[in-house]
């Protein structure tokens, strides 16, 4: 029998969701109403939709610098941007 393995929600790395939360997290400026929902959500799902949404923002503001993207990146992979 093979030995089970996981790995953890909050990891750094492949895709860095616990640095995507570090990052995001104290940047999200909410009206208490949608604060409030945020906390009460056990999914997490209304908090990751914040994040990704607050992440397009902040590319969307970089899209004539490549979208906050250096320039060696290859084009063909998928990148996560984040606010730096």
């Amino acid at each position: 029998m093979e030995p089970v393995i996981s790995s953890s929600p909050m990891k750094c790395v492949n895709p860095p969701v616990g640095w995507m939360f570090l990052e995001g997290a104290p940047r999200l400026l909410a009206p208490d109403k949608l604060r409030r929902r945020l906390l009460q959500d056990a999914t997490g799902d209304c908090l990751d939709a914040a994040i990704c949404a607050m992440q397009a923002a902040w590319a969307w503001r970089r899209k004539r610098r490549r979208y906050g993207l250096p320039p060696e990146v290859d084009p063909l992979e998928g990148w996560i941007l984040m606010a730096r």
